[in-house]
């Protein structure tokens, strides 16, 4: 994400994600080799959209009308208290 974002800024573009209306459930749970892993299902809309930062003309996507989205989202951690990282992205 942050590559991406650099990415925008080096060319003069700017992302931007508002009204995120979104649901989530836990899927899947497991562990493995010392790993404790959760799988959630992420589904809901978004408004998601690319502009130009000097004209602020709409490059990508819609100002106005929200995309669906759905997703599976899986994270991980080491066994035990610790914090949960993402490792996984993968749609619907």
């Amino acid at each position: 994400m942050q590559a991406q974002c650099s990415r925008l800024r080096k060319i003069g573009q700017a992302d931007h994600v508002e009204r995120i209306e979104i649901t989530a459930e836990i899927t899947e749970a497991w562990q493995e080799s010392g790993r404790d892993y959760a799988t959630a299902y992420i589904d809901g809309s978004i408004v998601d959209y690319t502009v130009d930062e000097v004209t602020h003309g709409l490059i990508h996507g819609s100002r106005t009308v929200p995309r669906d989205i759905e997703e599976f989202w899986t994270f991980t951690r080491p066994a035990g208290l610790n914090f949960w990282m993402l490792s996984a992205i993968r749609t619907a």
